[in-house]
């Protein structure tokens, strides 16, 4: 006798993409394409910060602010209180949106890892003739 098995729904799989600006440049539009792109079929977060005077604005590329995070904190110049500030909004943001702690943990490990370890790369000759 055959048994059928019924497999529990899959959860969407999160990806979070962090882009600093939606100014003017490949980024932002690979950025906003990518993002209306996986939508259907990912449970996909763009997290974004503000631009600044005189800068283009690319997120008319957007359909809607579905799965956009504006941090207002988050901008072209260095202030240090508002990067200290826009570092604890992507974190509290980034716990929020994964499934477990692990999931934050497993990319921020993955940076600061001591890469010394690893030998450099080294550049592959082939000789043409």
């Amino acid at each position: 006798m055959r048994r059928e098995t019924r497999s529990a729904p899959q959860k969407r799989l999160k990806v979070a993409r962090i882009i600093a600006r939606l100014n003017i440049g490949g980024p932002a539009i690979q950025a906003c394409y990518l993002h209306q792109a996986l939508r259907p079929e990912f449970d996909t977060v763009l997290i974004t910060g503000r631009l600044d005077e005189g800068e283009g604005d690319m997120s008319y590329l957007l359909k809607s602010d579905d799965g956009v995070q504006w941090l207002g904190t988050m901008s072209r110049p260095v202030r240090i209180w508002s990067d200290i500030t826009s570092l604890f909004r992507l974190v509290r943001i980034l716990r929020h949106e994964a499934r477990n702690p692990a999931q934050v943990c497993g990319g921020t490990s993955l940076a600061s890892r001591d890469w010394r370890h690893f030998p450099p790369a080294r550049p592959q000759h082939s000789e043409s003739r």
